[in-house]
């Protein structure tokens, strides 16, 4: 919503929009194979800046348009939806280059404007991997409910069970959110983790964050079992194993290398809460289990 907001600002400044335009439709056409909508036509970019006229009709007034973007994307979430939709990660990433190259972004706020934007780190992942196989398929086979399996850094011999959710963003995003909620000797503990999944190669590539440490964590899992969707054509990922990475003041060394099983779960009645209200450590089968409770095909995969 920034970068619109910043097209809108200055959409009168000589032959912006024409320059604008061309580089857009260039990028598309250098990606023709690139399955997405096309590209705003003129007459919808007119519409687009009526529709900020009338969010904003005092105008902006110097406001740093971060956060009039922030205000803008709260108020009307359906009409971002629609703006979001006519925007690839090429047509998205020819948008940025366009503005910075002309100085309508300095680069010393390049980062945080193009951090406003939702599921901008999926979308750069995106433009940086160039994934073979188009990242749509992700959105079929992927979202749902999952139990995570890891052995557990700070309870050796034990693994921890927690539940996590995939989520088909309306921005073309796919967002990962993990629920850690269990009894300690010391009482109960929790942890979320953030971020985003990708497939690349046959494989899922997942970034996330945790809200203790705020360090990042990285994991790569290969799908090993799927099943036919509803309608036969996709299929749906029901179980990944592999690695789990990251740093952790548990270990002597400071980093952490172990293995990770994601298991797709009915557990349906957890998507209707936010995740923060998961007690998933009250049931039996979460939390911190032995070894011997875990179910044995998985165990393989679980190394410390």
């Amino acid at each position: 919503m920034t970068l619109l907001l910043t097209v809108h600002q200055h959409r009168s400044d000589g032959i912006f929009l024409s320059d604008l335009w061309e580089a857009i439709a260039e990028a598309e056409a250098q990606n023709r194979g690139v399955h997405g909508a096309r590209a705003p036509s003129r007459s919808t970019w007119f519409n687009y800046f009526r529709d900020i006229d009338h969010a904003f009709p005092d105008g902006l007034h110097g406001r740093p348009l971060s956060l009039a973007a922030h205000d803008f994307v709260r108020e009307n979430p359906k009409l971002t939806d629609k703006f979001f939709r006519k925007f690839r990660p090429d047509t998205f990433a020819r948008m940025c280059v366009f503005l910075f190259e002309r100085g309508y972004w300095g680069s010393d706020t390049l980062a945080e404007n193009l951090a406003s934007v939702p599921g901008s780190l999926y979308f750069s992942l995106v433009e940086f991997l160039k994934p073979a196989i188009r990242p749509e398929g992700d959105h079929n086979s992927l979202p749902g409910v999952y139990r995570v399996y890891r052995p557990s850094l700070s309870a050796p011999g034990k693994i921890l069970v927690s539940a996590a959710l995939v989520t088909s963003k309306t921005d073309g995003s796919l967002h990962y959110a993990e629920r850690m909620h269990f009894r300690t000797s010391f009482g109960w503990r929790e942890q979320h983790l953030e971020g985003y999944i990708l497939g690349v190669e046959g494989k899922a590539f997942l970034l996330t964050k945790d809200d203790n440490t705020k360090l990042p964590q990285f994991s790569i899992l290969k799908p090993l079992v799927r099943q036919p969707s509803g309608d036969g054509e996709t299929h749906i990922v029901r179980v990944m194993a592999g690695s789990y990475t990251g740093s952790s003041t548990y270990r002597e060394n400071g980093h952490f290398s172990t293995g990770i099983v994601m298991v797709r779960d009915n557990l349906r009645s957890l998507e209707k809460h936010p995740i923060g209200r998961w007690k998933i450590g009250l049931l039996g089968s979460f939390g911190l289990q032995n070894r011997e409770d875990v179910p044995e095909q998985f165990l393989k995969y679980l190394y410390e």
